[in-house]
């Protein structure tokens, strides 16, 4: 069952990044945003998270996804479900990072999201130099 995390998700979420990540897990899980962000257990078994880092009002906020390997498919739909709760909330840009796994590529091109990456920015024109007056000759 995918659910929105509560307070006493982030232990769960932690144990279950340090588990296949060590330290670096533990860091990820520590400044996850609770309301925007989804766990995946059944029972007291975490199998999945999708954990969203608001990095300040001007720069690219993340979303950190990672499920068990045992269930592949569940990336995706953490991937799916994320991003849909954030683009609900008003979030339309966010880097998505999905941890620990062999071919990231391949889930996004399955998910809905697929194509809504941006186009490299387009190089900018140098501003157009101010234009000499012309000298008409004397009459």
């Amino acid at each position: 069952m995918i659910r929105q995390c509560i307070p006493a998700d982030r232990d769960k979420a932690a144990a279950f990044l340090q588990q296949s990540l060590g330290e670096t897990g533990q860091a990820i899980a520590s400044t996850f945003e609770l309301r925007l962000s989804l766990i995946v257990s059944e029972e007291d078994q975490t199998q999945g998270v999708a954990l969203f880092h608001r990095k300040g009002e001007s720069t690219m906020h993340e979303l950190a996804v990672m499920a068990s390997s045992e269930q592949p498919q569940l990336l995706g739909l953490l991937v799916d479900k994320a991003l849909s709760k954030l683009h609900a909330q008003g979030i339309h840009r966010c880097r998505v990072n999905l941890i620990n796994h062999s071919e990231p590529q391949s889930v996004w091109n399955q998910s809905r999201w697929a194509g809504t990456q941006p186009a490299a920015p387009a190089a900018e024109k140098p501003a157009k130099k101010p234009s000499k007056p012309k000298n008409k000759p004397a009459a």
